[in-house]
């Protein structure tokens, strides 16, 4: 078969379990990377679950493809997969068995290339060289649908066994219960004027005072989704200009932040400051940073809280976005 249905599998305690265990605290600690960091949680999964590429986000099931449920993308992140992969999958997922079984709240599945998939998807998975992939899935942070991670392995390597399974149960399961830690205690509720955003536009565990404030600069939700045109504006350059006003587009482990701020005048970094901040940004850590402005790691180390706290920040990827929009300004 092609497709198959995981279950509970072992308990997933073995060599490294320990480890792994770690690795579970870690999604939930705000100070370390893996709590912020999609790229770097995954990576660190992988020491534990073998894979070459990942694709994370939040799934609903209320589209139907030709009578079939399928997923909707509600948020996502990819690991080594090309910018492209998404549109890819968009056209050819009514093909794939794997996302109609992943649909069913619980389910758990994998599948493996064979002769009896579909030709489109065949192609599909040819194109990515994909051989073997496993999906999970958790309850996410918006109102609808589920949080999932789908791990691929190339054409040729052996399955995932029910101890790599269960390891992959337990990690979503953990980063759901933090995602949604972090997030609802985090950016959303430091500012009040703050919600989460899916890819189509629609606003989530928004206030009422946002909602009041966003109606008041004229913009109309349709469905509780901002406009088409203002979010191709806010994903082109990641910010808005309103009257008196500025909505902004951050990212929260994968996640789309939308804050309505007062427009406030720009926060200026030393010189130095901005040296240390784009090499940061480009996923230098402050060993590499000292080491290429001699300087010391503890002083490297300062100016990232500084650059920090100045910008209002609290991530590598915010930090990245920040710099990319005051190079687009």
């Amino acid at each position: 078969m092609a497709v198959s249905r995981v279950g509970g599998g072992g308990a997933g305690a073995g060599q490294g379990a320990g480890d792994f265990d770690d690795l579970l605290l870690a999604l939930h600690d705000p100070g370390s990377g893996m709590g912020a960091d999609p790229e770097a949680a995954l990576s660190a999964l992988g020491t534990f679950v073998a894979h070459d590429a990942a694709w994370l986000g939040h799934g609903a099931n209320h589209d139907e493809d030709d009578g079939n449920t399928v997923p909707r993308l509600l948020s996502q992140h990819r690991r080594v997969l090309p910018a492209d992969f998404l549109d890819a999958w968009q056209r050819i997922r009514r093909f794939d068995p794997l996302a109609a079984q992943i649909c069913t709240p619980g389910d758990h599945a994998e599948m493996a290339d064979g002769d009896d998939l579909a030709p489109p998807l065949r192609r599909f998975l040819a194109r990515y060289a994909i051989g073997r992939a496993l999906c999970v899935t958790a309850p996410g942070l918006f109102s609808e649908g589920f949080l999932f991670l789908s791990l691929y392995r190339p054409p040729g390597s052996p399955p995932f066994d029910a101890g790599e399974t269960e390891l992959a149960r337990r990690y979503i399961r953990h980063l759901s219960v933090a995602l949604r830690n972090r997030a609802l205690s985090g950016p959303i509720a430091r500012r009040p004027l703050s919600a989460a955003l899916t890819l189509q536009g629609r606003l989530e565990h928004a206030s009422a005072a946002l909602l009041a404030r966003i109606e008041a600069q004229g913009i109309a939700l349709v469905d509780g989704c901002l406009p088409e045109t203002v979010m191709r504006t806010l994903t082109r350059r990641g910010f808005v200009e309103l009257e008196g006003a500025r909505l902004m587009l951050d990212y929260a482990f994968g996640l789309q932040i939308l804050t309505l701020a007062d427009p406030v005048p720009p926060a200026v970094l030393s010189p130095r400051e901005a040296e240390v901040a784009a090499a940061y940004a480009t996923g230098q850590g402050y060993r590499d940073i000292a080491a290429a402005l001699g300087i010391s790691p503890h002083t490297a180390r300062n100016h990232i809280r500084t650059i920090f706290r100045k910008l209002g920040i609290g991530s590598k990827l915010e930090l990245a976005a920040r710099l990319k929009k005051s190079a687009d300004q």
